[in-house]
């Protein structure tokens, strides 16, 4: 297994439970990260040196971003553009990845 390819599995981890956490509890964010790092795809992916794990990483990561610039009483002014910046590297990393980020610009 190459190495980058399991630290972007663990940070895509990392992003989802922390997603997770801010919208459903820290309870069924922990499910749901577990679930989602026993599953065979991503084993499958961790795996092959592709960039699926890094747009995913990248995805998660900028939604949770947004998520807390959002859902945050007084949230820090630097939370936004980093969100942006983020997302912007999810569509830099795989051009199709701004099919997630229509519906999600639409919500907004």
């Amino acid at each position: 297994m190459d190495p980058l390819q399991f630290a972007l599995l663990g940070l895509g981890i990392g992003a989802l439970y922390a997603l997770a956490s801010l919208l459903i509890g820290r309870r069924w964010a922990l499910a749901a990260a577990l679930v989602h790092a026993l599953s065979a795809a991503q084993l499958r992916q961790a795996k092959f040196p592709t960039a699926e794990l890094m747009t995913q990483f990248f995805l998660l990561a900028g939604v949770a971003l947004l998520a807390l610039a959002t859902l945050d009483d007084d949230p820090r002014p630097v939370l936004a553009p980093l969100a942006g910046a983020t997302l912007g590297m999810a569509i830099l990393t795989r051009y199709d990845a701004i099919v997630f980020l229509v519906p999600l610009a639409a919500a907004q």
